[in-house]
């Protein structure tokens, strides 16, 4: 019996969705690696490689780091041998190229001789769902209308990572990435 192309566009379409997941779990475990593998041995009465450091408040976060007319550091995670930075943008218009721009300059500023990563926000209300795992409904569907922008460790830039998701569009989401960047 032949299949309709409805049944073949629907298996073409999870079988995408299936190898963007098992993307996503591949890097998520890269990185867990790292941490684990490479993370410092650390005296008693140090910090241990596990700590995060989170600046919680916008006035904590400009006495940590030095003011910038572009950009805020909200968070800071500190992981010892790999460091993210969670970023409000302060800019009402960017394109993909000025945001890798900006990401590879914080990174370069912020942490040059220790991997990290660097995630860019056009609003600082759904930054803090970075903490919640996992993502579902319309928190993820809001992170990942906002997370704009991340540089990994790697060098790798990804212009709003998660609207393609396949979840992202079972919940609600609408958005298409072109769509986003011609802000």
């Amino acid at each position: 019996m032949q299949k309709s192309k409805s049944e073949l566009q629907q298996k073409k379409k999870m079988n995408g969705c299936l190898k963007a997941l098992l993307i996503a779990t591949g890097v998520f475990f890269l990185l867990l690696f790292i941490g684990v593998v490479f993370g410092d041995d650390q005296t008693e009465g140090s910090p241990t490689t596990n700590d995060s450091t989170i600046v919680e408040s916008t006035k904590e976060a400009s006495n940590l780091y030095e003011e910038n007319k572009d950009y805020e550091i909200l968070y800071c995670q500190d992981m010892g041998n790999l460091k993210n930075y969670y970023v409000l943008l302060l800019w009402d218009e960017f394109d993909k190229e000025s945001l890798g721009e900006l990401a590879q300059s914080i990174k370069e500023e912020k942490s040059p001789n220790i991997s990290c990563n660097v995630h860019l926000y056009d609003s600082r209300e759904y930054v803090h769902l970075y903490k919640v795992y996992p993502l579902r409904g319309k928190d993820l569907v809001n992170y990942a209308d906002h997370l704009v922008f991340t540089l990994t460790f790697d060098g790798m830039p990804w212009a709003y990572p998660l609207v393609d998701e396949c979840d992202y569009k079972k919940f609600g989401g609408t958005k298409t990435r072109e769509s986003l960047l011609k802000k």
